[in-house]
């Protein structure tokens, strides 16, 4: 879903210029069953959300993808590049998170 994101919440992430509202992709929800854990898929469906962000970015403007990572999902985004915007006042919120469409793996 195309969205945008306020530019303070991404200004110690890059040094580029950026517009007052950032256009972005904001992933809404991405999951795997807990049977199927441990098989890449939440890194495959990751992967292909990427690939797909990255074919619209240059048509529609887009700088990036945004998400909200439940916090025991946090390494899982981490690792692959993402960076958490800011810090939940409480441990179980969900922790909004971005990655630059230069870094899509």
């Amino acid at each position: 879903m195309m969205s945008h994101i306020n530019q303070s919440l991404l200004a110690s992430m890059t040094n580029q210029s950026l517009p007052f509202m950032v256009p972005c992709t904001r992933l809404v929800m991405l999951g795997v069953d807990t049977a199927y854990k441990g098989n890449d898929y939440g890194k495959r469906l990751l992967k292909h959300a990427l690939n797909e962000t990255r074919k619209a970015a240059d048509i529609v403007g887009c700088r990036g993808i945004y998400l909200d990572a439940d916090p025991g999902t946090l390494s899982f985004y981490t690792a692959l590049g993402f960076a958490a915007l800011e810090t939940p006042a409480n441990p179980l919120n969900p922790v909004p998170m971005f990655l630059f469409k230069e870094s899509f793996f």
